[in-house]
């Protein structure tokens, strides 16, 4: 075997344990009920990266869909920054769920000052938002 076949099969099995990886992906469904209030979804589903979350699957039973978003986390990396004010609440929600899996816990039941630093939750997500600023911590 030639140092280019040793290549292809190493780039091969790459690409194989790459679509095996689970991902995180950020998904948000606003719906009504009825042309009622405005309600809304924001969740954090691991996926491989060739499987989409489907957003009608986050819909209560007999709600109308209104809009949604679909997009892998990893897209909070080369996000525009004029474009990150319309992303603050989806990158909250991606820190702490990063924060309750590596605790082995579900955001939901974590507890603040416990389980995770509130403020520096808040501090991360305002670095993102707006890069360059200062903050107490820093």
């Amino acid at each position: 075997m030639g140092a280019n076949d040793l290549l292809a099969a190493a780039a091969g099995n790459a690409a194989v344990i790459e679509r095996a990886t689970l991902h995180p992906w950020i998904v948000d469904v606003r719906y009504d009920f009825d042309g009622g209030e405005p309600q809304s979804i924001l969740a954090v589903v691991e996926r491989r990266m060739d499987d989409r979350p489907d957003p009608l699957g986050y819909l209560p039973t007999d709600s109308n869909l209104r809009w949604y978003k679909v997009f892998p986390a990893s897209g909070f990396e080369t996000m525009a920054h004029s474009a990150r004010s319309n992303y603050v609440a989806h990158y909250r929600a991606f820190l702490m769920w990063r924060k309750a899996k590596a605790i082995g816990k579900h955001v939901a039941d974590m507890t603040p000052w416990v389980d995770y630093d509130p403020v520096d939750v808040h501090e991360n997500q305002q670095r993102w938002a707006h890069p360059g600023v200062r903050y107490t911590g820093d």
